[in-house]
């Protein structure tokens, strides 16, 4: 296995050193799936922080995937406006559809850029509490969603 780099742009002496790294087989019958295979690495990177306590309340999500072959890798409160931001992404070679189901009915979903400003003039089909959109081959999108009091 070979997971060294050798750019030699900025830095003129790279991957020089100790290097850590840790692999995980994913063992299937068939043709692997992209998308499950994009996920089961994303969770195996993602270090499970246990903490002690007692539960106070329970926590909903305000958005799922409920249809296509898409990652939802964030869903957090939208900074100094309300609603949420969802940032979603596809790893595959082609473009894919997608459906998102929030808890409430949607007032407004617009696509704004990573820093959560300037939307954008890309149109989503909102349907109650659904959202129907299309990513490009590789494309990671973010989203500002406001939902109906």
């Amino acid at each position: 296995m070979h997971c060294i780099r050798t750019p030699f742009h900025p830095d003129p002496a790279p991957d020089f050193g100790l290097h850590h790294f840790r692999f995980a087989l994913y063992p299937h019958i068939g043709a692997c799936d992209d998308m499950e295979a994009t996920r089961l690495g994303k969770s195996f990177n993602a270090e499970l922080l246990v903490l002690p306590g007692k539960a106070k309340e329970t926590l909903s999500v305000p958005v799922q995937l409920i249809e296509g072959e898409a990652v939802i890798s964030t869903v957090k409160p939208a900074y100094r406006q309300e609603g949420f931001v969802v940032r979603l992404y596809t790893s595959l070679d082609h473009p894919i559809s997608f459906r998102l189901k929030a808890y409430a009915p949607i007032k407004r979903v617009q696509e704004v850029l990573i820093t959560e400003v300037r939307p954008t003039a890309r149109e989503f089909l909102v349907e109650g509490k659904e959202i129907l959109g299309m990513l490009q081959a590789g494309e990671m999108l973010t989203l500002h969603m406001v939902f109906q009091d």
